[in-house]
């Protein structure tokens, strides 16, 4: 489901606020009618607009998946902006600057 949702994003939509969008995990609700996905953009690009962008193009990505998938549903999609990958790398740069001092 990552993989596709990913592809569709990348391959069918041109909206230049999904540039740098990175598809980081999808959690399927156990009776897969709703899936959480998770994203992520690169740095300095504005997470409001891919919010709104994704959004707008959920409907025809939910359309290109029903039509790759053997789903009996598809999936409502829910999009979520992925904190703990910002929050992982803050903390690893925190590492990286204690790191030097320990190796004296």
């Amino acid at each position: 489901m990552q993989r596709e949702v990913s592809a569709i994003i990348h391959r069918n939509i041109v909206d230049p606020r999904l540039a740098g969008l990175t598809i980081t995990l999808v959690d399927m609700s156990p009776d897969l009618k709703n899936a959480k996905i998770l994203f992520t953009v690169q740095d300095g690009l504005p997470v409001a607009d891919a919010e709104k962008a994704l959004l707008k193009a959920s409907g025809f990505i939910r359309s290109k998946l029903a039509k790759a998938s053997e789903l009996r549903h598809v999936p409502k999609l829910v999009f979520v902006y992925d904190k703990d990958l910002l929050r992982a790398a803050k903390l690893s740069s925190l590492i990286d600057q204690v790191a030097p001092e320990s190796d004296e």
